[in-house]
């Protein structure tokens, strides 16, 4: 029984101190705009539609009910909160 408690310590030692490593801090972000994306109009135009099209309700699976959180966030008749 000790011997299997010791191993178990041991094998799990080995887990979390082989576990990490020193690349972490080396973190590239994914998805960075460089000055090129947004040169000219119609890019910065097609980022924009980009952006608005990842909350759309087009989905042929409840499409009544699918990202009803957002509601009118596209439009200019979201409630924004606050008193006044």
């Amino acid at each position: 029984m000790k011997y299997n408690r010791i191993i178990t310590t041991v094998i799990c030692a080995a887990l979390v101190l082989t576990a990490c490593s020193d690349n972490y801090l080396e973190y590239e972000p994914e998805g960075v705009l460089s000055n090129e994306n947004v040169a000219t109009a119609e890019n910065a135009e097609s980022l924009v539609i980009a952006a608005y099209a990842g909350i759309a309700n087009d989905e042929m699976v409840g499409p009544l009910t699918h990202q009803w959180v957002y509601g009118s966030v596209r439009s200019d008749d979201a409630y924004k909160g606050g008193g006044g």
